[in-house]
């Protein structure tokens, strides 16, 4: 009998533990009056929501400061200059403008008097043999001037050394005309001997040659008795020329 109150006791226990009395337990720490109090809504405090959330991350943990923005300052180089005034720019064309009219004339000029220099016939009376502007337009045109008078005012100065070479243009020239050689004047000295290797005089024509290299090229001034000697040696050879019936090409 006592062993079936025991059984009959424990079955009302779990029964009773069963049916909600943890519930009855945790009743018990409530206020009073929770069930019937009112709920009332707070106002969101926006400002502290971003103050958080600028500095907290997801993980809880305080962001790291961002580093101050600078405001951008235009350096020098950044900056464009400014317009210039119209007045200026006027002005900077019309010079420009003056200037290439300037530039054109110049040209011009220069084309013509080359193109005078050129073809005006070469008068007898030279004056300034020793001028490098009539000597070029001797070499130039030499198949239509007269080397004598540069050949007298060289010796009247006695500039030798200028004179040989006057005396070996007259040579080419005389070649020329007896038709030994056909002269042009942008032919090397080298070509005059290969035009004249066939003929007779070919010889005193090279020693000639190397006689007036050696005083013009090698920067040679012969004295008063050596150029008459050069001057007789140039003379003999052309009182011997005869001029020949057909010209020597290349």
């Amino acid at each position: 009998m006592a062993k079936q109150r025991i059984i009959a006791g424990l079955f009302f226990l779990l029964l009773f533990s069963g049916s909600g009395w943890p519930e009855a337990l945790a009743a018990q720490d409530i206020e009073p009056g929770y069930e019937e109090a009112v709920v009332r809504p707070r106002e969101f405090d926006a400002e502290a929501w971003d103050k958080l959330n600028r500095e907290l991350n997801y993980s809880g943990q305080p962001k790291p400061p961002k580093a101050e923005k600078k405001p951008p300052t235009d350096t020098p180089e950044d900056v464009p200059p400014p317009p210039p005034p119209a007045e200026l720019s006027s002005l900077f064309k019309g010079i420009l403008v003056g200037l290439l009219i300037l530039l054109l004339l110049g040209l011009i000029y220069a084309i013509v008097q080359h193109s005078n220099r050129k073809n005006r016939p070469i008068s007898v009376a030279v004056t300034g043999a020793t001028d490098p502007e009539n000597l070029a337009t001797l070499e130039e045109a030499l198949d239509k001037t007269d080397v004598a008078p540069y050949l007298q005012q060289a010796e009247a100065a006695k500039n030798y050394h200028l004179a040989v070479r006057l005396h070996f243009l007259a040579l080419l020239k005389m070649l020329h005309e007896t038709q030994h050689i056909q002269w042009k004047k942008d032919r090397t000295n080298r070509v005059y001997l290969n035009q004249m290797r066939a003929q007779a005089g070919y010889a005193e024509f090279r020693a000639l040659t190397l006689v007036f290299e050696r005083v013009w090229y090698g920067n040679h001034f012969p004295a008063a008795a050596e150029y008459e000697q050069i001057k007789t040696q140039f003379l003999a050879f052309s009182q011997v020329l005869q001029p020949l019936t057909t010209a020597s090409n290349e």
